[in-house]
């Protein structure tokens, strides 16, 4: 798949954080245009947050990764009605 999605939330059943993870990832990829985007998005983004200089295509992956990182954490979120605190780790694959 390229990467694991890891819900914390504290108060969340396991269903919940299931469904959020799994809404989290739907999100993601969609906003991205799949699966296989969500790698390069994210490394760039990181590039980005480290204070190194993007190019404009690195810039352009940094810019949708925030976007669709906020929307699937706004559609992920409505899964754990209850939780404290609720976030969302992406650990990409080797």
């Amino acid at each position: 798949m390229g990467y694991a999605v890891y819900v914390i939330a504290d108060g969340a059943s396991r269903p919940q954080i299931e469904a959020a993870g799994q809404s989290y990832r739907n999100a993601l990829d969609d906003d991205l245009g799949g699966a296989n985007q969500v790698k390069p998005c994210l490394r760039s983004w990181a590039k980005g947050k480290e204070g190194n200089t993007l190019t404009s295509q690195e810039d352009a992956e940094s810019g949708a990764w925030i976007r669709a990182n906020h929307q699937a954490q706004v559609a992920a979120t409505k899964h754990l009605v209850g939780a404290k605190d609720p976030s969302f780790l992406v650990k990409l694959d080797a």
